[in-house]
């Protein structure tokens, strides 16, 4: 288990999961757009462009 990471919360797993996706300045990440708001801080932080969708049909 020397890959495995452990987190306190969901938001600082959700923040665990940008920076293993290598999320850069300018990336566009897809979002639902019925969410709250700690779903697109973490992108933002790192210098991701949140961009919601309707997960809905």
């Amino acid at each position: 288990m020397s890959r495995s990471k452990v987190s306190s919360g969901g938001t600082s797993s959700f923040n665990l999961a940008i920076k293993v996706a290598f999320v850069k300045r300018g990336d566009r990440v897809f979002c639902s757009d019925m969410t709250f708001s700690d779903s697109a801080n973490p992108i933002m932080y790192e210098g991701g462009i949140p961009v919601f969708i309707d997960t809905e049909y």
